[in-house]
C-alpha cells in the first residue's frame, strides 16, 4: 500500500466531516454539556480554587507580559486589569503570605467559562515517571517558559478587587522619557524580545551595549543596555520604533561613562537539513514574527558556498534529530535524485522557502571544513540540542563532551537554570535564574583536561582514599604518625574536580589555553531545585551541568545549547540567549578577563 501526505490530509478531512456531522446530529446534547462545563468552571473559583491568576504590572518584561495576555485572550479567556493596589494571601510553600498586587496588574479571574484553559496554560504540570512513557512534552508552564512572573491566588477576596476587563489586545506602553535635546538615548536591557526587532529595524543606526550595569537619570540600567548617541540617530525613528514595540527609552544629557561595545545587526543564515525541516521551523516563525532578517538555506549550501564568512556573520544550525554522522552525511546517496521543487505533479512545492533538485546528501566533510574556516575568520556558529554533537565529534572544538546518562528521565520538561557567567554578553538582561525547556539530551560536560582521558572530566570523587579495609574502615599505616589525607576542594555534582599539580604538569600540552577555554554561561541548578514543570527523575545526572557553552575558536565562536531556546512558540523567556549571542557575535569575549585570571591561577590541590 502506498501512503502519502495526500492520504494523511484526506483522513483528517474525513475526521472533521464526521465530527461536524456528529455535532449537528447531537446539537442539544453538546450545548447542554458545554453549559454544564462552563457553569462548573465558574463555580470552581470559589469552591476549589484557584480564584485567579495574576501577572504583576511591575514585571521587568512588560512586552512579554502583554504578549502572554494576548495569547490567553486568543483562547477566549477574559483578562482584567487592576485599577488600584490590593493585597491578597498567597500560599508560598507551606506558609501563607500577604502579597501586594500593584495597580495595572493583569488579573485572570477563574470565575469564567474558560478558566480551565487558563489553568492549563499557567499552572505547573507533574508527570509521574512510573506512568507510561510520554509521547510528547510533559511540561509547558507558560509563565516560566516566557520568563514572566505569574501568581496563583487561592484567596477569593481578589474577585472583589477593583478591576476592569480588557476589551482588546494588551499593549506595553512605549515612549521616550526625557528632554528633546538629549545627548544619548538609553534602553534598559530586560530581555524583551522586541529589543531584537528594534535593533534590526534601525540597522543603520549605530548602537552600543553597556558592558557593566550603570545608573543614569536616577534609573538603574543592566549590563547590555542599549546606548544610542544622539548624533548617531534622529529622535523620530527611535521614538516611533519605541512606541510601536513597547520600549521605554530614556533621553539623557550625556553618554554614560561605562565600558561599551558596538551592537551588531549581523547577516544571519538559518540552516536546515533535508532530513527534517520541522523543528527549525519554529526558528523561522520566531524570526519572521520579530522581523529579524535571515537567509534560509539547506546544509548542502554550506559546502557549495565558497566563502561563508564573506556572506554571513552568524550561522544557526536549527535543531535537527540524528547522530553527528547522519546529519553531516545527510540522506544516503542511493537510488535516483529526490527533488523538492515545483513540477507537474508537485506544483505547490515551488512556494517552499527552499527547494532542491536532490535532497540526498548533507554538508559533508567539505561543509565542515568551510564551517571551521567561517569560525576561524570571526563567525559565530550556533548549534542546538542534538546537533551540538557535530562540533564535538568532528573536533571543531575541544574541552566539551556529551555524557551518557543511565537514570535521567526529563522528557520535554521545564527545568531551572542558573546564570553562571554574568559577564558574558549572552546573559545580558537576565537575572540570576531562568526556566528552560529541556528534553532528555544532550547532557554536556566541560573538561579542564582538554578531552584527555583518565584525568578529571567527570563528577567529583567521594569516599575515603584507596587503601586497606572497607569503605568505612580507613587504612592507618603502622609505626609512624597518622597523617590525614589532603582534603580535596569541594565541588558540586556535575562539576569537575580540579587537577592536582602533578596531573596539570603532565597534561600541560593538552590543556586548552585560557583564551580558548569553553565558557559556561548558563548551568542547570542543584538537583533539589531542578524541576519546574513536567517529568524529572535521576536529576543528579543533570544537576549543575552546562546549559549554554560558548567555545572560542580562532577569531570566532561556537555556541552550544543543551536546551532548545526556541521551541513551539512557547519558550520566549530564553529567546534572548540566542539574540544576545547574535547581536554581540563579534564581542562574545567581553567579560572573560575574570575567567582568564582564574584559569591562570588555579587553586592548588597540594599543600
Amino acid at each position: 500500500m502506498n501512503w502519502s501526505i495526500r492520504n494523511n490530509i484526506n483522513m483528517q478531512q474525513s475526521a472533521i466531516l464526521f465530527a461536524m456531522n456528529n455535532t449537528a446530529a447531537n446539537g442539544k446534547t453538546f450545548l447542554e454539556n458545554f453549559y454544564l462545563k462552563s457553569k462548573r468552571s465558574v463555580e470552581k473559583a470559589v469552591q476549589e480554587g484557584p480564584a485567579a491568576w495574576v501577572i504583576p504590572s511591575d514585571d521587568p518584561r512588560p512586552v512579554e507580559c502583554a504578549d502572554l495576555v494576548n495569547l490567553l485572550e486568543l483562547q477566549g479567556i477574559e483578562v482584567n486589569r487592576a485599577t488600584q493596589d490590593s493585597e491578597v494571601t498567597v500560599k508560598q510553600g507551606k506558609e501563607d503570605k500577604k502579597v501586594k498586587i500593584p495597580a495595572s496588574s493583569y488579573i485572570v479571574r477563574m470565575d469564567q467559562p474558560y478558566s480551565r484553559m487558563a489553568d492549563m496554560l499557567l499552572d505547573t504540570q507533574y508527570y509521574n515517571i512510573t506512568d507510561p512513557r510520554p509521547y510528547d512534552d510533559t511540561g509547558w508552564t507558560l509563565g516560566a517558559l516566557r520568563n514572566v512572573k505569574t501568581i496563583r491566588v487561592t484567596d477569593a477576596s481578589i474577585l472583589k478587587a477593583p478591576m476592569t476587563q480588557l476589551n482588546g489586545p494588551a499593549h506595553a506602553e512605549g515612549k521616550i522619557i526625557g528632554n528633546t535635546s538629549a545627548g544619548a538615548y538609553l534602553i534598559n536591557h530586560n530581555a524583551d524580545n522586541t529589543l531584537a526587532t528594534f535593533r534590526f529595524r534601525l540597522h543603520d543606526v549605530k548602537m552600543n551595549a553597556a558592558e557593566e550595569s550603570f545608573k543614569a537619570a536616577g534609573q538603574d540600567f543592566r549590563a547590555g543596555s542599549f546606548i544610542i548617541r544622539a548624533q548617531d540617530s534622529a529622535r523620530g525613528p527611535v521614538e516611533q520604533a519605541a512606541v510601536e514595540l513597547g520600549l521605554q527609552v530614556r533621553a539623557v544629557d550625556e553618554v554614560p561613562k561605562v565600558a561599551m561595545h558596538s551592537l551588531a545587526a549581523p547577516r544571519i543564515a538559518l540552516v536546515h537539513t533535508w532530513l527534517n525541516t520541522q523543528n527549525e521551523g519554529w526558528y523561522r516563525v520566531t524570526f519572521d514574527n520579530l522581523k529579524i532578517p535571515y537567509d534560509y538555506i539547506s546544509d548542502q549550501k554550506l559546502r557549495q558556498i565558497s566563502d561563508l564568512r564573506a556572506k554571513y556573520d552568524v550561522i544557526i544550525f536549527g535543531s535537527t534529530p540524528g547522530s553527528a554522522q547522519r546529519i553531516v552525511n545527510g540522506m544516503p546517496m542511493r537510488g535516483d535524485p529526490i527533488p523538492w521543487k515545483a513540477s507537474a505533479i508537485t506544483p505547490n512545492l515551488g512556494s517552499s522557502p527552499d527547494t532542491t533538485d536532490d535532497m540526498r546528501g548533507g554538508m559533508g566533510l567539505d561543509g565542515l571544513l568551510k564551517i571551521a574556516r567561517f569560525i576561524d575568520d570571526g563567525g559565530l556558529f550556533v548549534t542546538v540540542t542534538g546537533n551540538v554533537s557535530i562540533p564535538i565529534d568532528y573536533g571543531l572544538i575541544e574541552g566539551v563532551s556529551i555524557s551518557t546518562t543511565r537514570e535521567l528521565q526529563a522528557r520535554g520538561s521545564v527545568l531551572n537554570a542558573i546564570v553562571s557567567d554574568k559577564k558574558s554578553p549572552i546573559t545580558y538582561g537576565y537575572g540570576d535564574n531562568l526556566s528552560v525547556y529541556f528534553s532528555q539530551a544532550p547532557v554536556l560536560q566541560v573538561s579542564t583536561t582538554g578531552g584527555f582521558g583518565g584525568f578529571g572530566g567527570g563528577d567529583a570523587p567521594s569516599g575515603r582514599p584507596t587503601g586497606r579495609g572497607t569503605p568505612t574502615d580507613p587504612d592507618i599505616p603502622q609505626a609512624r604518625p597518622f597523617v590525614a589525607p589532603t582534603e580535596r576542594p569541594q565541588v558540586k555534582p556535575g562539576e569537575e574536580q580540579p587537577l592536582d599539580d602533578d596531573a596539570r604538569e603532565f597534561l600541560r600540552p593538552f590543556l586548552p589555553t585560557p583564551e580558548t577555554r569553553p565558557r559556561v554561561v548558563l548551568r542547570f541548578s542543584d538537583e533539589k531545585d531542578l524541576l519546574v514543570s513536567g517529568m524529572l527523575a535521576g536529576g543528579r545526572e543533570l544537576a549543575n551541568r552546562p546549559v549554554v557553552v560558548d567555545v572560542p575558536r580562532g577569531q570566532g565562536h561556537v555556541l552550544l545549547f543543551a536546551n532548545n531556546p526556541i521551541w513551539r512558540n512557547a519558550t520566549q523567556g530564553s529567546y534572548f540567549l540566542l539574540f544576545n549571542a547574535i547581536l554581540n557575535y563579534d564581542h562574545l569575549g567581553v567579560g572573560q578577563d575574570a575567567i582568564l585570571r582564574r584559569v591562570a591561577n588555579p587553586p592548588s590541590t597540594q599543600h
